[in-house]
């Protein structure tokens, strides 16, 4: 038989580097034709055939490459890694042991032990292998990034990142180790730069599930909840959503206000993964949140009772049912027999629940932190509950000192330096230091508004200055017969008491709700955001399309009572909403400007300013609708719902045509007790600040 064509062998040997795989292997089959027992052709044929997805191919013909070039290190390495990616742990180590045994310095078969191990989850073991592999070659980047991967595991960050440094100043450009030095970075409270590499490695790899999760973790941990569930979503989508990605993606949700999708996206999380103990801890905990005792202690009842985030979870129930006492004797024990400080939360919480109870016994509640208190410098956690201690015993000087204190401390990162001043400015409020507080709060934004995309969207689009601007007197208010109920919406923002509303009335027995997944489809149906051109010029015929868009998968003829839109509607909107829907009814929670950007100071939202301007813009524009095109609109004063949330309540329901319904009622005066509101008028007092910037 004829030697092999060499510059066949070249050629396919090049397509096979460029990726050209199916071109290659072609060429590899008619060179084994060629020589039958050269086990290079035989192994890239193999890897061709693995990286088109025929792993069985594949394992075929690299296993035919071992049995032909007996004591070639490489065919039993690639065989090795095969079998790594088919999740054989066990026959690849075996495969990378004998590539090692015929080479000691195999760095790449070095590499992949230490990968199986990372992969198996024994940190520590793959730390050792990977160290040992760059004694091989010190500069391998494979090496050094699962070196710096398996570090992070162990969160030995410091330790990590000059592995993970060395390997991206060798590939600047490698989406690897650009994610493992984000992850670092992350590690190290760095978020700046851990976001930019994270951001970097996208848009080398823009469908990578796992890049967008750690992006997104980056966000969740800024407060940029809104634009961190985006990359959670897409982490999904790209099959990277264990439960972890799940529960993150659930808090993002709870902290833009929508608790009921976060509860449903759990649920079927549950059904998937029943027996994860911490998505059903996370099911209890907003259950609990979302005003659902009952539903909470069931879910923990099936938990073990002897597990201490159970019992930390069961004393938090237990104070948010107003039974300080009961959640305080749960967490006694866990503390008393916590001698090596590993139940850092439940001491937290034992401080907090003691500090309820009796208020003016400082002493006691300092006792479980005071540890944590005495450390150089002191966990910052503790020093916020220790602040909110001396504040529940009215000693606001107290509590100002100790925020102040830990301020001076050069360890705290700028996320939480402006949490500090967040919760400084709070104290100083409520110690009536007004100038103080005001200081504090131009430096305590801290976080994204959970309503300020839609703001800033409604901002940016200029339709709400465009509805200003318009007359109204061309709406066509004319009502359709086709069938389809005219939806309900809660209108306001966060603070508004819209929160005490929604939540009960989307419970009620004849209500509706419209699901949460369709709610850009129905925000597209209007074509939103839509301007008066848009909006008055539509033809009927269109906006029939539109309703039927919108109403997708409601019976025709057959309507509940009250049909709910549960989404967040700003008032550049309602103009579409009313064309479409001219017998909508808009649920209008009213508050004072001042008192809702003290609100949103005391929550550290950022760009308060912003967000007030246009909230009295959207004021002005609800006025206008009211008036000229007799909206269907039941306004509610904050005062009113704040005071008498169940009264309030039962009058929302009579003007809706609802029957009372009893735990609807009970639900709504149980979020008004577990939310915080501030008080009616206090706002003012700032007025004269924000008029001077």
């Amino acid at each position: 038989m004829s030697a092999p064509d060499a510059g066949m062998s070249r050629q396919a040997i090049k397509l096979y580097q460029s990726g050209h795989f199916r071109e290659a292997e072609q060429l590899f089959r008619r060179l084994l034709q060629q020589d039958p027992k050269n086990w290079q052709f035989a192994l890239l044929l193999g890897l061709s055939r693995a990286s088109q997805g025929d792993l069985d191919d594949g394992f075929k013909w690299v296993k035919r490459s071992v049995e032909l070039g007996d004591g070639q290190p490489s065919t039993h390495y690639y065989y090795g890694r095969l079998l790594t990616d088919a999740g054989k742990p066990s026959a690849a180590r075996e495969q990378f042991a004998q590539a090692i045994a015929l080479d000691p310095n195999h760095v790449e078969a070095r590499t992949g032990m230490g990968l199986v191990s990372l992969m198996s989850g024994d940190y520590k073991r793959a730390v050792g292998e990977l160290k040992t592999a760059l004694r091989a070659n010190a500069n391998f980047i494979p090496a050094l990034a699962a070196l710096a991967r398996s570090l992070v595991e162990l969160e030995q960050f410091d330790e990590a990142y000059p592995h993970a440094n060395k390997a991206l100043q060798a590939d600047p450009e490698s989406p690897v180790s650009l994610e493992v030095m984000g992850r670092v970075l992350f590690g190290l409270g760095q978020l700046d730069m851990a976001e930019k590499c994270f951001r970097d490695a996208l848009s080398r790899r823009p469908d990578h599930g796992e890049l967008h999760a750690r992006l997104a973790d980056v966000l969740r941990v800024r407060h940029r909840d809104s634009e961190a569930l985006q990359h959670y979503v897409k982490a999904m989508e790209n099959q990277f959503g264990g439960a972890e990605v799940v529960i993150n993606t659930s808090v993002c949700l709870e902290r833009i206000g929508d608790v009921p999708q976060a509860r449903m996206l759990l649920q079927k999380a549950a059904t998937r993964w029943p027996e994860d103990r911490s998505i059903a801890l996370r099911r209890a905990e907003l259950a609990m949140v979302g005003g659902d005792p009952d539903a909470a202690s069931e879910l923990l009842a099936k938990l073990d009772p002897a597990d201490p985030e159970v019992i930390m979870m069961r004393a938090r129930l237990a104070d948010a049912r107003g039974d300080s006492a009961a959640a305080r004797e749960l967490l006694e024990p866990l503390v008393e027999g916590d001698s090596d400080g590993e139940h850092r939360q439940a001491r937290l919480l034992l401080a907090r629940m003691r500090s309820q109870v009796d208020p003016k016994d400082t002493k006691a509640a300092r006792e479980p932190i005071a540890a944590l208190l005495k450390r150089e410098p002191p966990v910052p956690d503790a020093v916020l509950v220790w602040s909110m201690v001396c504040e529940n015993a009215d000693d606001f000087g107290a509590a100002c000192q100790a925020l102040e204190d830990l301020l001076k401390s050069e360890t705290i990162s700028d996320q939480d330096r402006r949490i500090l001043h967040n919760r400084l400015a709070n104290c100083y409020d409520k110690a009536d230091e007004k100038a103080l507080a005001w200081a504090n709060w131009q430096k305590g934004g801290w976080r994204i508004a959970p309503h300020a995309q839609r703001m800033e969207a409604q901002r940016g689009s200029g339709v709400l200055d465009a509805w200003l601007a318009n007359d109204l007197n061309e709406f066509d208010t004319r009502a359709f017969d086709d069938g389809f109920p005219e939806p309900v919406i809660v209108a306001g923002w966060p603070g508004s008491g819209r929160e005490i509303l929604l939540t009960p009335l989307a419970g009620h027995p004849q209500v509706a709700v419209l699901e949460p997944e369709g709610e850009t489809r129905r925000l597209e149906a209007l074509g939103l955001p839509a301007g008066p051109d848009a909006v008055l010029g539509a033809a009927r015929e269109t906006v029939q399309l539109a309703r039927k868009r919108f109403m997708r998968g409601i019976q025709r003829g057959k309507p509940p009572a009250v049909t709910l839109e549960a989404g967040w509607w700003e008032a550049a909107a309602i103009p579409a909403l009313l064309r479409h829907f001219p017998g909508a009814t808009i649920v209008l929670p009213v508050v004072d400007p001042a008192d809702l950007a003290l609100q949103w100071r005391v929550e550290g939202y950022a760009d308060v300013e912003g967000m007030i301007g246009e909230y009295r813009k959207e004021l002005e524009l609800w006025r206008g609708l009211r008036d000229k095109l007799d909206l269907n609109v039941i306004e509610i004063a904050r005062t009113e719902l704040l005071e008498d949330p169940a009264g309030t309540f039962d009058r929302l329901c009579s003007e809706l045509g609802l029957e009372p319904a009893r735990e609807s009622r009970k639900l709504a005066e149980r979020i008004r007790a577990s939310e915080s509101f501030v008080a009616e008028g206090r706002g003012s007092r700032y007025e004269p600040m924000a008029s001077k910037g």
